[in-house]
């Protein structure tokens, strides 16, 4: 204790008391500064073997005649190779216009600029949560802010502790903007589908909505069994797309004809390979859901929607198709 009221109120409370996207843009910027920042190795992912020189951060990128600016860009190199990451950090607001797709060209001008051992990745930063938002998987890759914690705070340094409880802050002012967003006609949609799916297809493991903004529109099944985001690497997951009448197979970072010529032969009648941004997937098409009508209306359209989803975790689990198209 201080002995000071004022100091001792000060220790009860969180270091930054509203954290903002500008805000987490800098702190990031700044800790990759730091050689041992676990960071480096999370935004590395499995370019170069996970190995390579820092060579610079920069905050709020933009270029004369370029669509849009970059929250991060960030670079490393190995050699006479290079990787550029375009980082789009979300915490409370939506996407604008056409933003994830911005994001797509913009590292289209990058690679056409760049020398050709060079790899451009886009990133979506952001809470898991947010993933779910339309647009979402343009991004070549995701990285939440609950995977960022958990390796920051294992950290030794105090300064990357910080900014772990920073991130901490920061997912709780989306959860309280995610009350002040909610749609009750969304939220509705969503809980029934939770409630069906915790009686239908148990083995999704469908986390608990809670509440939801109009803009989340995809259910992604992280933890479904035998085929969880852990268990695949992330590098597949299973979408549940209601508004589109869509339930994924997803393979991250695919081209379909890959994916097509692995599995094809394997397909039931009614499952097609799709394109999806960067991704490729096998769909199931099922009939659409309204987030904006009563749940009630729409059972066995949800019905059909979790039933296909089940069927795409029992085909990932008797096929293992990441074997066929990686294999050893």
């Amino acid at each position: 204790m201080s002995g000071s009221p004022l100091l001792d109120n000060l220790q009860s409370r969180p270091p930054i008391s509203r954290l903002r996207e500008r805000d987490i843009d800098l702190l990031i910027c700044s800790e990759l500064y730091f050689p041992e920042s676990p960071l480096h190795h999370l935004l590395l992912g499995n370019w170069n073997g996970g190995v390579a020189e820092f060579a610079g951060a920069w905050v709020s990128v933009s270029y004369p005649g370029s669509d849009g600016e970059t929250d991060i860009a960030v670079s490393y190199k190995s050699g006479s190779k290079s990787l550029a990451l375009l980082i789009e950090d979300k915490i409370d607001a939506e996407y604008q216009p056409h933003q994830p797709e911005r994001y797509q060209a913009r590292a289209e001008q990058w690679r056409k600029d760049m020398s050709s051992g060079s790899h451009v990745e886009t990133i979506l930063l952001a809470p898991e949560d947010y993933f779910e938002t339309e647009g979402s998987d343009i991004f070549d890759r995701q990285v939440s802010y609950e995977e960022e914690v958990e390796i920051l705070a294992e950290a030794s340094d105090q300064r990357t502790r910080f900014l772990a409880r920073a991130l901490q802050d920061g997912r709780r002012s989306l959860a309280q903007s995610y009350v002040a967003l909610r749609s009750d006609a969304t939220t509705a949609v969503w809980n029934a589908i939770w409630e069906m799916s915790n009686s239908a297809t148990t083995q999704l493991r469908m986390k608990s909505p809670g509440s939801k903004p109009a803009r989340a529109g995809f259910i992604y099944f992280y933890e479904a069994e035998g085929a969880s985001a852990v268990e695949t690497q992330r590098r597949v997951h299973i979408v549940y797309k209601p508004a589109h009448g869509n339930a994924d197979l997803q393979f991250a970072n695919m081209q379909e004809e890959t994916l097509r010529n692995a599995i094809g032969s394997l397909l039931d009648s009614d499952m097609a390979v799709a394109q999806a941004a960067k991704s490729a997937s096998i769909r199931i098409k099922v009939p659409v859901v309204d987030f904006g009508t009563a749940p009630e209306e729409q059972e066995d359209a949800i019905r059909q929607g979790l039933l296909a989803s089940e069927r795409l975790r029992q085909f990932f689990i008797e096929n293992r198709p990441l074997e066929l198209i990686l294999p050893p």
